[in-house]
């Protein structure tokens, strides 16, 4: 009988004398790995297969970075939950970022964890190695691991960082869920009325012109509609194509540009204060981790303003950072800026005076939470009636137009 091939685990467990410990190891299974750590006196508490090595690695490696060069949100948030296990367990820093390394399975990830990994065993901290991969980890991450490494705390750290990313992650999916619905029925009415006007219309005014009597006057319009939408179709495609892409490219590559569309959504008549919501309980919720993690209120500030999300916050946040440095209270400043609700202005007053800001921007963080969860409901549930009706509104009109003639042709035949 043919043996099989070996294959290669990854483990976490403990000596005898209690000394977390963690390695690699060959064996045909899991239980027969456990065996043979077992007689070696260890204890295995997780046991995962390593990830295969791939004879194709270099070109793997390099479509990677041609296609994706900054690693995905989520597998960087479940890496650092999973070192934040690793250090509570007692892990040093290298093995957890070799096991982290090993279990990865976003490739540019993987990478960056094993030049991390070289780095520290090298005798690098790790939020000095996490500086290298400014693509991957955000300024605050790494001050605050910094934080953690110089106070000796950087398990607890970790785990107020993966709260964090855990928490903006949540907020970022919630909006985008809540716009995916109207951007999906928008392009639905977009490509039956395309289909309609273009592929059906021809074909009832080829049927209409036979008889040689007088259409209704809708019918003559949307005929005229198909006509124009026939000939020019494709210039105008291309053109909004166009315009579109220039849009966005103004958008994101230029300051103006991004400085006028943030403030837009942030005034529009429905998204507005759901975006408004959102970020006002990232920037307390950002600022609440940093304060907590011993960091002086104008280095939180700074650290927080690039993780709002939007411009025009943003700025508002870097205005309070030059007032607040120059001897002024939070509580005055934000009053200034216009941007706020009177309770984020309350809340921080009470909070500078009794020397409890954190928990006070916390406390405001989970409550504008609520906010953004009940706006967004509230904004799914008023929108998608109004999307419907304009949806039933656009067809039924076509398709009024071409029965309309049915009943008016009697007389021509």
């Amino acid at each position: 009988m043919l043996r099989r091939n070996c294959r290669q685990y990854c483990w976490q467990g403990e000596d005898a004398q209690g000394n977390c410990l963690a390695g690699e190891i060959k064996a045909d299974s899991t239980s027969d790995a456990k065996v043979m750590l077992l007689k070696q006196g260890i204890t295995a508490h997780v046991l995962s297969r390593a990830r295969q090595k791939s004879p194709w690695k270099g070109v793997e490696a390099k479509a990677a970075s041609l296609w994706r060069r900054r690693p995905d949100t989520s597998a960087t948030m479940v890496m650092l939950e999973q070192l934040a296990s690793l250090t509570r367990a007692g892990l040093p820093i290298n093995k957890a970022l070799e096991i982290c390394s090993a279990s990865c399975i976003d490739g540019s990830l993987q990478q960056i964890l094993r030049t991390m990994n070289q780095d520290v065993t090298d005798g690098s901290m790790l939020h000095q190695t996490m500086e290298k991969h400014s693509e991957c980890f955000e300024p605050l991450t790494i001050n605050l691991l910094k934080a953690g490494e110089l106070t000796g705390q950087l398990d607890a750290m970790l785990k107020r960082v993966v709260s964090l990313s855990q928490h903006q992650l949540h907020t970022r999916q919630q909006l985008r869920q809540a716009l995916r619905y109207p951007t999906i029925v928008l392009m639905t009415a977009i490509v039956v009325c395309g289909i309609l006007l273009t592929q059906v219309v021809p074909g009832f005014a080829d049927s209409f012109s036979q008889f040689g009597a007088e259409l209704p006057w809708l019918t003559q319009h949307v005929m005229s509609v198909s006509d124009f939408a026939i000939r020019h179709g494709l210039s105008i495609s291309v053109g909004l194509a166009t315009a579109l892409v220039s849009t966005r490219l103004i958008i994101r590559r230029t300051a103006r540009g991004t400085q006028f569309w943030h403030r837009l959504i942030i005034n529009a008549p429905l998204i507005g204060p759901t975006i408004r919501a959102a970020c006002i309980s990232r920037l307390c919720n950002t600022l609440t981790v940093a304060l907590r993690s011993g960091l002086p209120l104008v280095e939180a500030q700074q650290l927080s303003a690039p993780t709002v999300g939007n411009e025009v916050y943003q700025n508002a946040v870097n205005s309070l950072l030059a007032q607040v440095s120059q001897g002024n209270t939070l509580s005055s400043c934000i009053r200034k800026t216009g941007l706020f609700p009177v309770m984020i202005e309350q809340m921080a007053t009470v909070g500078e005076e009794v020397g409890t800001l954190d928990s006070m921007l916390d406390k405001c963080a989970a409550h504008y939470q609520q906010v953004l969860d009940s706006r967004i409901a509230q904004f799914t549930a008023s929108l998608e009636p109004c999307l419907m009706a304009f949806l039933g509104i656009v067809i039924g009109i076509l398709m009024l137009a071409m029965y309309l003639p049915v009943f008016t042709l009697g007389s021509a035949i």
